[in-house]
């Protein structure tokens, strides 16, 4: 699993697996994490933020970084 998701909550993190990797509907994820489709839909676009922050960070966290690299 990528770091990143990894980092995200569980209900957040399963959310994501359960849409873009094993591909069910936001219907079937609501029955099978016991919420209602909106909140499962929430959770996605909250999870989708939080990567797409996540991903936006990275080079400036490589670059922060970049001089405490030590040959």
């Amino acid at each position: 699993m990528a770091p990143e998701l990894r980092d995200l909550p569980a209900d957040l993190r399963d959310t994501v697996r359960f849409y873009h990797i094993d591909g069910f509907s936001l219907d079937e994820i609501a029955l099978l994490t016991g919420v209602a489709k909106e909140t499962a839909r929430s959770r996605l676009r909250k999870a989708t933020e939080a990567l797409a922050a996540d991903d936006a960070a990275r080079p400036m966290r490589q670059e922060h970084t970049k001089h405490m690299v030590r040959a």
